[in-house]
Parts: structure tokens; C-alpha cells; sequence
């Protein structure tokens, strides 16, 4: 299950205010070595939309930095929103070059993986022509470790 706390800025000045603040970096374990790195995502689904309309998203995502490529298909399933926490379920598998297949993405998951019949049920029935882009679109990401406490935060 993956819990995640959405933040929003009124516009990049803020952000950036927020990200260069003493506060902020001091909590920081990467304040100046992170680096922005370029997120491709596509968005697979049935043309029917089947796979969200059983309430899961499936995404490839390429991840390109100085030369440093890699990918990773995800399946997120269900989901819910309280006091600005979103939860769901969510399997995330490297893949070697972009490349996936239903039977891969199931032979995947590990023990402590979150439940499989979740996941059978997302693709239940659908074979991997079924499958095909719904939408793409692509961004910069900066991450920065934050460690408070016994937790280690990823922002």
C-alpha cells in the first residue's frame, strides 16, 4: 500500500522559495547533489478503458537522466483520499527497456508485494494486444531525501 501527501504551490516562485529554504535543506540528505531528472509516462489502458474502469492505472515511465536510462511499468489499484493522505495499492516492476508484458508484470511480484488477486483482477480476462497508449506526457523531477525521525521521506 503506498501513502503519499500531495502538495501544491500557487506557482513556481513558491516552490522554489520552498525548496531553497534553510528549513527545508537542512532536513535534506541530497540538498546539492539532487538533480532534475526528465520523466517520460505512458498511459496504457484497452480502448474500452477496462482497466480503469475496474479502478487501476497502468503507466510505463522513462526515466532519462545524464545518460542513465531506465524504466519501470506500474500498476496502481483502488484508492482513496483522507485528511490529504491517497492510498492505493501499487506494483512497481523495472523493466530492461520499456518493454512489458501481462504474464511478466503478474510473474513479477514478491512476497510482501501488496495482495496479488488485486492485480488479477486489474487484468482479468485481457491479453497484451488488448493493451495500447491512452495518453503520454513527460516532466522534470527533483527528488530530495529528507530524513526526520525514523522516517525516511522522499519529496
Amino acid at each position: 500500500m503506498e501513502t503519499e501527501v500531495k502538495l501544491s504551490f500557487k506557482d513556481t516562485d513558491s516552490l522554489n522559495a520552498f525548496s531553497a529554504a534553510e528549513e527545508f535543506r537542512r532536513l535534506c540528505v541530497n540538498a546539492d547533489e539532487s538533480v532534475p531528472v526528465l520523466l517520460e509516462n505512458i498511459y496504457l489502458d484497452t480502448s474500452s478503458l477496462t482497466i480503469s474502469e475496474r479502478g487501476g492505472m497502468m503507466r510505463l515511465r522513462h526515466y532519462a537522466s545524464e545518460g542513465k536510462d531506465s524504466y519501470e511499468i506500474t500498476v496502481k489499484y483502488g484508492g482513496s483520499a483522507e485528511n490529504g493522505l491517497h492510498k492505493r495499492y501499487e506494483w512497481n516492476i523495472p523493466s530492461v527497456d520499456g518493454s512489458y508484458s501481462i504474464d511478466s508484470i503478474k510473474g513479477s511480484l514478491k512476497p510482501g508485494d501488496d495482495p496479488s488477486e488485486m492485480l488479477e483482477s486489474v487484468f482479468d480476462g485481457l491479453t497484451d494486444k488488448d493493451i495500447s497508449v491512452i495518453c503520454s506526457y513527460s516532466f522534470y523531477r527533483t527528488t530530495y531525501i529528507l530524513l526526520y525521525g525514523n522516517s525516511k521521506i522522499e519529496a
